[in-house]
């Protein structure tokens, strides 16, 4: 994002990643997000978001899954979306967190939203959802970092939530199989900020704060 609040990108962008409408990869920075005006982006696997000044939310990229937050029905397919479509429900959002099949955000409120692919959304929800979804915790949170395979919150307590797998036990907890919801992470460890791995295959399955 530039001084003046537009958005460039460069790099791959097979999947509409650069939401200015092509599928052209480019080695210097082109005009992104379709023109639009955000004062802020974050980017996933294959999709991205940004949110303007008023704090209200934009995602485009791949949508197979819904994580473009625009209420459509997640087709779970080869589905994209283009160019910057509002993300439904009305928030407004401080900031946002993009992975592999799901976006997450914070909104003015300190509450924490995710939509996309169902076992990331941080809810008992068993189908992905195209819209926010509070996350399942009874707590206001300070920031989320999506993970590859787990994401993780800080809540304006300091305290450190995860959900999502646990294979290598990434979630800092005793959920072995991994859990639906947040549960207690690091113990008494008070964080100031907090990075669930956001890296492909087996790599990504740890966390820092």
């Amino acid at each position: 994002v530039t001084l003046a609040d537009k958005v460039y990108c460069w790099g791959y962008n097979q999947y509409y990643q650069f939401g200015n409408g092509t599928t052209r990869t480019s080695e210097a920075p082109v005009r992104a997000a379709s023109d639009s005006t955000l004062a802020a982006v974050a980017m996933g696997s294959d999709s991205g978001c940004g949110l303007d000044r008023r704090g209200a939310a934009f995602c485009w990229g791949s949508n197979g899954s819904g994580e473009d937050g625009g209420g459509q029905r997640p087709s779970n397919g080869n589905t994209y979306t283009k160019v910057p479509t509002p993300v439904v429900g009305g928030l407004t959002f401080r900031s946002l967190s993009l992975s592999d099949g799901y976006s997450c955000g914070v909104d003015v409120n300190d509450r924490g939203y995710c939509w996309g692919v169902s076992r990331f959304v941080g809810s008992r929800v068993t189908n992905n959802v195209s819209t926010p979804t509070p996350i399942a915790l009874d707590q206001k949170v300070r920031a989320i970092s999506a993970g590859k395979d787990h994401a993780c919150a800080i809540t304006t307590t300091d305290e450190i939530w995860c959900w999502g797998g646990n294979r290598n036990g990434q979630l800092g907890a005793g959920a072995s199989n991994g859990s639906a919801v947040p549960v207690r992470s690091a113990g008494e460890l008070k964080a100031a900020e907090i990075s669930a791995a956001n890296v492909s295959f087996g790599f990504a399955a740890f966390t820092c704060a």
